[in-house]
């Protein structure tokens, strides 16, 4: 949280530690520079959505439902956490290129489970021209460039809301 309050620039060693309730040292001991704790943080907070999208789409018994967890997880929450913390903004947006791989390295995690969601449909999307997993790309890259882009919340759901009927649209799960 203290890169969130402080922004990646602000936020020294000496600072983490103080949040961390760990000695300098023994910050140093663990991670050598900021960059390589940033880096270990947006990791840790990818894996623990992918975690918690399995865990919620396993009790979901249709896919319109399951882009609706993924959405909520992936998207939804971090857009939360970042509008309510000003300088969160500037993590990846600051050129840090070691934050910018970190996050590369997490989209594709999440690029997984898109593909694990849509992997049933593939003889579908094979058909209009696409596979499982260009569409995977195309859902992911779309849902954060929408996060990333949207000033309000009811805008960000509006248009979620937009990229999952199209998904279901392309899947032929909506049904008029």
């Amino acid at each position: 949280m203290t890169f969130m309050r402080f922004g990646v620039r602000k936020t020294t060693m000496s600072e983490i530690a103080i949040a961390a309730n760990v000695s300098r040292p023994t910050l140093y001991g663990m991670y050598s520079n900021k960059d390589e704790l940033l880096s270990e943080v947006i990791g840790h907070w990818h894996d623990i959505a992918v975690n918690s999208i399995l865990a919620d789409v396993e009790h979901c018994s249709n896919l319109s439902a399951k882009l609706d967890v993924y959405f909520d997880h992936a998207i939804l929450r971090p857009f939360d956490l970042t509008k309510f913390h000003f300088e969160s903004s500037n993590i990846i947006s600051d050129n840090n290129q070691i934050a910018i791989t970190a996050f590369d390295k997490g989209q594709d995690k999440l690029k997984l489970v898109i593909e694990t969601l849509l992997g049933p449909y593939g003889a579908t999307l094979e058909k209009v021209g696409t596979s499982v997993s260009q569409y995977a790309s195309f859902v992911v890259v779309t849902a954060t460039k929408l996060q990333q882009n949207m000033d309000n919340r009811e805008q960000l759901e509006a248009l979620l809301q937009s990229l999952k009927v199209s998904v279901l649209c392309v899947t032929g799960e909506r049904r008029n």
